[in-house]
């Protein structure tokens, strides 16, 4: 059953950290995080929950990104086919894979930590400047 597998493939890794995300609601929800504990190791805490819902947002964002530009990239090839004219669909794909390819740097910034992603933050915003002054119509 490739179709099966190949889903499996494609999924899991997102099913295994949204369940991880959901034990972790589950366990905040059933238990109170403890007052007790030195004030460091709570914000510590604090940030390592932040961290992981982040995480699994850019992860989610990355997965969508792929569906999207697989998605384009077959209109284009089937367009192609038909003889129709496709610039404004490969347009489409470019900005499409560009967002990915942000999404991707983004969740591996994540996963790098804190500073990581603050370069990458600045970096977009260089980007961003410099693409303030086009029409992009």
């Amino acid at each position: 059953m490739p179709l099966v597998d190949d889903l499996y493939a494609k999924y899991h890794p997102l099913a295994w950290q949204i369940a991880r995300e959901r034990i972790g609601q589950d366990l905040r929800e059933r238990y109170e995080l403890s007052q007790e504990l030195p004030l460091r190791l709570l914000g510590l805490l604090r940030q390592l929950d932040k961290r992981s819902a982040d995480l699994a947002l850019a992860a989610s964002h990355v997965e969508r990104g792929r569906i999207i530009v697989a998605r384009q990239r077959e209109l284009v090839t089937r367009l192609k086919a038909l003889g129709c004219s496709t610039f404004d669909h490969e347009c489409s794909l470019r900005v499409f894979a560009t967002t990915l390819e942000t999404f991707v740097a983004h969740e591996r910034a994540l996963r790098k930590g804190p500073g990581a992603s603050a370069k990458l933050v600045a970096q977009l915003r260089r980007q961003r400047s410099n693409y303030a002054g086009l029409d992009v119509r």
